[in-house]
């Protein structure tokens, strides 16, 4: 890996959204508080200091205009790794996670509502891509190197645990992608279709459960 010189200001948020796991809920809480650079690909809300910088591999040039336009917190979309260069010590990881079997329903169906998705589930997670995609978008670093982790059958928890740690104060508010679904309703499915999704996304399920140990040990400290 690349060494960099510049690196991100000290203490700054890299806040890592994976699909589907309530993190369009929190971000509409901490752009309130922290001053963000979002990226979220080619989707309108990516920061055009990103398509500027990040997408044409200037590192340097990125974190001298985060600095110099006082930034204090990334935001999106993206795999750790892509900003391991230009981290230290004192960056905070954040991020949420959730039952694998449940975000991957819900991102199913985010797929059929928003983008025609009309194949079937076994097709959809027959690709690669989508997953253990909570494992892929933390790789390079340890759960408990996180300054913060969310999760999101315990939103409202989380979102007192990580007020406690920053001082923040950020609302517990829940947006729904859904409307046909309440917030905290479950998916139900059959055996062969749970089946097949557990076994797509067994690095996710072991990852989930060592992350609930972790925020269940952190609140009994903290709280």
């Amino acid at each position: 890996m690349t060494e960099f010189s510049e690196k991100l200001p000290n203490n700054t948020f890299l806040l890592i959204h994976i699909p589907k796991t309530a993190g369009t809920s929190f971000r509409s809480q901490i752009e309130k508080k922290l001053k963000c650079i979002f990226e979220y690909g080619a989707d309108p809300k990516t920061s055009p200091l990103v398509h500027e910088t990040i997408d044409k591999g200037d590192l340097t040039s990125f974190v001298k205009s985060f600095k110099s336009e006082g930034f204090e917190a990334v935001y999106g979309h993206f795999e750790i790794a892509k900003y391991q260069p230009i981290v230290d010590d004192t960056t905070k990881f954040a991020t949420f996670l959730r039952h694998p079997i449940q975000r991957s329903i819900s991102n199913y169906e985010h797929f059929r509502r928003h983008y025609g998705y009309d194949k079937s589930m076994e097709e959809f997670f027959s690709n690669p891509h989508f997953s253990n995609q909570q494992s892929k978008a933390l790789e390079g670093i340890e759960l408990d190197q996180l300054f913060f982790i969310g999760i999101t059958e315990r939103y409202s928890d989380s979102i007192k645990l990580f007020n406690k740690l920053t001082n923040l104060e950020i609302k517990d508010v829940k947006i729904n992608d859904n409307p046909q679904k309440k917030v905290d309703e479950q998916y139900s499915l059959d055996y062969q279709s749970l089946k097949l999704i557990e076994s797509k996304n067994q690095k996710d399920l072991d990852l989930y459960c060592k992350a609930q140990s972790i925020f269940e040990k952190r609140f009994a400290e903290i709280m």
